[in-house]
């Protein structure tokens, strides 16, 4: 069960595909995802960050990335909104 903040959101089970990227406005995307504290602890600011935008995104590159906590649960993970702008190389 989780607890959120301020207002409840839809939670990714799984990275934004290509095909829902493409719909996003400016290729701008958003998302929340859930991230265990040990997954925040055990890489530097670069790694974490890479790891948001591979929980984020199925392919791309996330550019600007930003995340704030939105929500927690009782199993030590957090609720995280990410969001950037993501770069697909096109056919």
């Amino acid at each position: 069960m989780y607890k959120f903040l301020n207002e409840e959101y839809e939670i990714l089970t799984t990275p934004l595909t290509k095909k829902q990227i493409n719909e996003c406005h400016g290729n701008r995307v958003t998302g929340v995802i859930e991230v265990q504290l040990s997954d925040m602890i055990d890489h530097d600011l670069e790694g974490f960050l890479n790891f948001l935008e591979q929980q984020l995104v199925e392919e791309g590159l996330v550019m600007e990335i930003d995340y704030r906590l939105v929500g927690c649960s009782d199993n030590n993970t957090v609720l995280l909104l990410v969001s950037g702008y993501v770069n697909i190389e096109t056919d």
